[in-house]
């Protein structure tokens, strides 16, 4: 992948994803996210760990690139990072389709 492309997709988890989980966080009592946090709290908790890793990715990626952590630091977090991260993808999968089939029929009978 081209740098400039991976610096602008990292920078874009860095910058977007903090408000974003504040924001699904903030307004947990209404709209779609009160929903989700009502009757799927397992899928929150699972997205927003989510979430969290993957910014915790991506500022590693640009604390390596930037020269504040050693190449030796950033393989160790990035070695343990990657299962929990992969853990986490799969387990937003598995806990996400049921929600968005729940949230599907919810609006069907409307």
């Amino acid at each position: 992948m081209d740098a400039t492309i991976e610096l602008a997709i990292v920078l874009s988890i860095l910058i977007v994803f903090p408000p974003v989980i504040w924001g699904f966080y903030h307004h947990r009592y209404s709209g779609l996210a009160g929903y989700l946090w009502r009757r799927h709290p397992g899928f929150v908790f699972v997205l927003m760990a989510f979430g969290t890793a993957l910014w915790t990715t991506a500022a590693l990626w640009v604390a390596g690139r930037a020269g504040i952590l050693s190449p030796a630091t950033i393989e160790i977090f990035s070695t343990a990072l990657s299962g929990p991260v992969a853990l986490l993808a799969i387990a937003t999968f598995v806990t996400g389709v049921p929600a968005l089939i729940d949230y599907r029929r919810l609006r069907a009978r409307k």
